[in-house]
């Protein structure tokens, strides 16, 4: 919850029910979580941004439901479109960011340790809202 800063990790079962796992309080502005790979441990990690600050956080989730801080850095500000994607065929994610309102379009590659790399820097036209991942060749 970007407003009061409460972070909830939910597990969802098989069977269609939900528990909580974790319930905590974190500081407020995050405006956008994704699930992100860093590692090859096939277990999540999470990307969290502050589009007002630019803040950006890459957090490791534990199985005791404990997080911890895997790289904390200042990106620029504004961002409003932030995807978390798997496009290179490695088990580490990638992160496709676009400004609204420049039509900036950055797409990031992140490595292990928290460094990253950028694979393309461009604009797009203004004022896209939203993106989604889709897979529309079965790779």
């Amino acid at each position: 919850n970007s407003v009061t800063g409460r972070q909830v990790l939910v597990n969802l079962f098989s069977n269609g029910t939900t528990g909580t796992y974790s319930d905590r309080q974190w500081s407020k502005g995050w405006d956008t979580v994704e699930p992100i790979q860093l590692d090859s441990d096939r277990l999540s990690e999470l990307m969290v941004y502050n589009s007002v600050t630019g803040r950006q956080v890459l957090v490791n989730l534990f199985a005791n439901g404990a997080t911890g801080t895997f790289s904390d850095r200042l990106w620029s500000k504004g961002w409003d479109v932030v995807l978390a994607l798997e496009s290179d065929r490695t088990p580490l994610s990638e992160l496709a960011i676009y400004n609204s309102s420049t039509g900036r379009h950055v797409l990031i590659d992140l490595k292990a340790g928290g460094g990253t790399g950028t694979y393309l820097d461009t604009f797009w036209g203004r004022y896209w809202n939203d993106a989604v991942r889709v897979n529309v060749e079965g790779d």
